[in-house]
């Protein structure tokens, strides 16, 4: 249905038949130059002597009508019948039309911005939600006390992956909790965001990372969107690598949660290493009874080979996520540690590159180091190589 269209600023929109009209045609012929007195197109209703016409279109002096409109009776009119705009039933309900769906210059509905289509209604439905008239407001008030963008769904991690689809889940959700995993996800528009608790984390993808050659066997998951590391019997580690896609200065960082023994040491190490010399510096966390951390260099591809030891180990106070780094200025490195993933401090001197690692890094790596006795068990939640 179009909207209802008339003269701006003429009051009186008149004309008369320059010919007659018999009842149950479609068109009306109008004295030459009347047809300018109506508007251009349609829809418009006009009356001639008792009967109403609805126009849908106007050729020059000829109108496209419909006659017996609003219950009036169909009728022949004689030449020189006089013919004039009227504001009837059909055209109020035109009129309001257009002002309730827009097409008026009203408001428009939309969704994220695309226009719906035009429609007379707009109807709020769903548990909770209400549309109450608040006339001393002159407003409508709508109350959707959950559901919308604005709810948080409680979610398993395998009907989340089924369910996200264009950053979409259950009635377009923008927060999940997953009862069987350790995140929850927040959708900012584009992309999905992962949260441990209130702290961030760039997820970790399993398929950007290789077995380190020269390492034992690995066995990983993600089946729980983080991925899953554990060092294998006999005090064999096991590690993943990636290439380093940043230019100096940079931060590798890594936050994870870790399950041991109560064995003297076990832990999990963050690398940085050199191809081309095959050497490398890495900060490596312990879980004792201290639960501390080191920076150590290394050489060969067996990244737990300490070459040497910079004696730098501190106390985490910890016992959540643990999140270390590892910046590179482009001549030394630095270790660095982190309470939130955001705010990053220094806890030893920098170590500088010429003295042991030579070649400028190319690879990043994870590991899980087991004891003797005892394999650990690595959530990797976060790994990022940041660009400074």
């Amino acid at each position: 249905m179009a909207s209802l269209q008339y003269v701006a600023g003429a009051n009186f929109q008149t004309g008369a038949l320059a010919s007659a009209y018999t009842a149950g045609g479609t068109s009306l012929t109008l004295t030459s130059g009347h047809g300018s007195r109506f508007p251009s197109s349609g829809d418009f209703w006009v009356r001639c002597e008792n009967e109403i016409f609805k126009a849908t279109a106007r050729s020059t002096d000829t109108l496209t009508v419909t006659g017996a409109q609003d219950g009036t009776p169909a009728a022949n009119h004689a030449a020189g019948a006089e013919v004039y705009w009227v504001l009837g039933v059909a055209a109020l309900d035109q009129l309001r039309s257009d002002i309730v769906v827009g097409g008026g210059g009203g408001h428009i509905i939309a969704d994220e911005g695309t226009p719906l289509a035009a429609r007379a209604k707009l109807d709020f439905a769903g548990a909770g939600v209400t549309a109450t008239d608040d006339s001393a407001g002159n407003r409508t008030l709508v109350m959707i006390p959950g559901g919308g963008g604005g709810a948080i769904a409680s979610m398993t991690v395998t009907d989340f992956q089924t369910a996200t689809s264009n950053g979409t889940v259950q009635g377009g959700l923008s927060a999940v909790r997953l009862r069987d995993g350790l995140y929850e996800c927040l959708w900012n528009g584009s992309a999905w965001e992962y949260y441990h608790g209130s702290i961030r984390c760039d997820r970790p993808l399993l398929s950007s990372f290789v077995d380190q050659s020269g390492q034992a066997n690995t066995a990983t998951t993600t089946d729980r969107l983080h991925i899953n590391i554990t060092g294998t019997a006999n005090n064999q580690q096991s590690a993943k690598s990636q290439t380093l896609t940043v230019s100096a200065p940079y931060r590798l960082e890594i936050g994870f949660l870790m399950v041991t023994g109560p064995e003297n040491y076990g832990g999990a190490a963050l690398h940085l290493h050199s191809t081309a010399s095959n050497k490398g510096i890495y900060v490596e966390n312990i879980h004792n009874m201290e639960h501390t951390i080191g920076f150590q260099r290394s050489a060969g591809r067996n990244y737990a080979s300490s070459l040497f030891n910079l004696n730098a180990r501190q106390i985490l106070a910890s016992r959540s996520i643990v999140f270390v780094g590892i910046e590179f200025n482009g001549t030394a490195f630095t270790p660095v540690v982190s309470g939130d993933g955001i705010d990053w401090i220094p806890y030893a001197a920098a170590d500088p590159l010429a003295s042991h690692v030579a070649n400028a890094p190319d690879e990043a790596a994870f590991r899980c180091n087991p004891s003797p006795n005892f394999r650990p068990w690595l959530k990797i939640l976060h790994f990022k190589q940041r660009a400074l």
